[in-house]
């Protein structure tokens, strides 16, 4: 059940069942997303959080607050979805974005009643259901305002350069030159990766 909801049907990688739709997306994670190009090509975003980290370092005895998020700024060319706090600390957004990813963890391979009988999932006996939900609710609410945003200006001819992961996912072409992945497969598969840097060090993502 959890993985379900949280891939929204299985259309991303790391929690759909194998066939065509994993295959797919896999091809698109490891040959795109993945590719020694790509990491190059990313290089000066993960220096800029690198320079962002040493100056919280700096300042970290006078403030304790701060964020240095890598996958944030190499998906959507930012580091807050918000202002942030004064001194480079998150805003109550990435807060709430953060936590609703250790909240979709936390919840993606517990233990539900309604994984081993499915007709006691439209109960939620074990609340199971409802935290996953409020929990993809208050990832999407930020990701996926962006990525529409960022849709729009591709249609819109407004952007014409590839700056982020983001960009690149959206300008896939199949063969025939239309979109390889629709914005709801875009959308669950940046929540994969983001639950990937959450969950793993961010040495392994990169």
């Amino acid at each position: 059940m959890s993985a379900r909801l949280t891939s929204n049907g299985f259309l991303a990688t790391i929690l759909s069942p194998m066939g065509d739709q994993w295959k797919k997306m896999r091809r698109i994670v490891y040959s795109e997303v993945h590719s020694l190009a790509m990491h190059q090509w990313l290089h000066d975003k993960r220096c800029e959080e690198a320079d962002h980290l040493v100056g919280y370092v700096y300042n970290q005895s006078q403030n304790r607050n701060g964020l240095v998020n890598v996958i944030r700024k190499m998906m959507f060319s930012k580091r807050f979805f918000g202002t942030g706090m004064e001194g480079g600390g998150p805003g109550l957004e990435e807060e709430e974005h953060v936590k609703g990813l250790f909240t979709i963890l936390k919840y993606l391979y517990a233990f539900a009643i309604a994984d081993y009988f499915p007709w006691l999932e439209v109960f939620d006996l074990d609340g199971n259901k409802r935290g996953l939900k409020d929990a993809i609710k208050s990832v999407r609410k930020y990701q996926d305002s962006e990525i529409n945003k960022r849709v729009e200006m591709w249609k819109q001819g407004i952007k014409k350069m590839e700056e982020d992961l983001l960009d690149v996912l959206i300008n896939l072409k199949d063969s025939k030159n239309n979109p390889l992945l629709s914005i709801e497969e875009i959308k669950v598969q940046i929540i994969e990766i983001m639950l990937a840097t959450i969950d793993n060090p961010s040495n392994a993502v990169e």
